[in-house]
C-alpha cells in the first residue's frame, strides 16, 4: 500500500538578528503603560497597530521573506507587503486563546523576550475529520494529530496562512512574553486580464 500526503500546509520558521536600536525600541515601547492596550485576560497589545513602521530594516526583511515564501508556493506574484503590526506583552499566567487572522494573506509573530515556560505557539489542523470517529488514538502521527506545538525562542519567526487557527498556551515563567505579530495582504496588479480575473490594489 502506498500512502501519499497531500495538502501539507507551509510554515517558515527562521531566525532573526534584531538590531540593537530595534531590539530596544520593542522592549521599552512596552515598558510605557499608555502605549499598551489591555485585551481578555490580562493580555495586552500595543496602541500602535503599524509598530513595524518604526522598525523599518525589520520591515524590509519581513516582506522579503514573505515574498519569497509566496514565490515557492506559487512562483512569479505580486508584491506581498506589511499591512497592521502591533507588539504584544503577555504577563506571567496569560495565555492567547485560538484565532485566525481575518484580512490579511500570511500572517507571523516575532519573539522579543522568550524563555522555555513563556508558553508553546500551538497551531492547529484545519481538517480533523479522520479523528471525528475514535474516541481514543493509540498511534499518535502525522495524519491524527490535532495540532502541532513549537516553543519559541528569541529571534524565531513564524510564517503561516493567516486562515491557520492557532494560540498560546499560559505563561508559566517569571518573565513576560513579548512579541510582535503581523498581517499582509497584496499589493498592485494581480490576476489576469483576459481571464477576467484581473484586481488592481493600491
Amino acid at each position: 500500500m502506498q500512502v501519499i500526503d497531500l495538502f501539507p500546509m507551509p510554515l517558515v520558521v527562521e531566525e532573526l538578528n534584531f538590531t540593537q536600536s530595534e531590539f530596544d525600541f520593542a522592549i521599552n515601547y512596552l515598558s510605557v503603560e499608555s502605549n499598551l492596550h489591555e485585551n481578555k485576560n490580562n493580555n495586552f497589545n500595543s496602541v500602535d497597530t503599524y509598530i513595524l513602521n518604526h522598525m523599518p530594516i525589520l520591515k524590509s526583511h519581513i516582506e522579503a521573506s514573505i515574498t519569497s515564501y509566496m514565490h515557492n508556493l506559487f512562483g512569479e506574484i505580486s508584491k506581498i507587503q506589511v499591512t497592521q503590526s502591533w507588539l504584544n506583552y503577555n504577563p506571567t499566567g496569560t495565555s492567547h486563546h485560538k484565532h485566525s487572522h481575518s484580512n490579511s494573506v500570511i500572517s507571523g509573530v516575532i519573539y522579543f523576550q522568550t524563555d522555555e515556560n513563556t508558553g508553546n505557539l500551538n497551531l492547529y489542523r484545519p481538517d480533523n475529520q479522520l479523528r471525528q470517529l475514535y474516541d481514543e488514538v493509540t498511534n499518535w502521527n502525522v495524519y491524527n494529530y490535532e495540532f502541532v506545538y513549537f516553543a519559541p525562542k528569541v529571534g524565531n519567526m513564524f510564517l503561516f496562512p493567516s486562515t491557520l487557527l492557532h494560540s498560546v498556551e499560559e505563561n508559566k515563567s517569571t518573565i513576560s512574553r513579548i512579541s510582535l505579530s503581523f498581517n499582509t495582504f497584496y499589493s498592485g496588479t494581480f490576476g489576469s486580464d483576459i481571464k477576467l480575473t484581473q484586481v488592481t490594489l493600491r
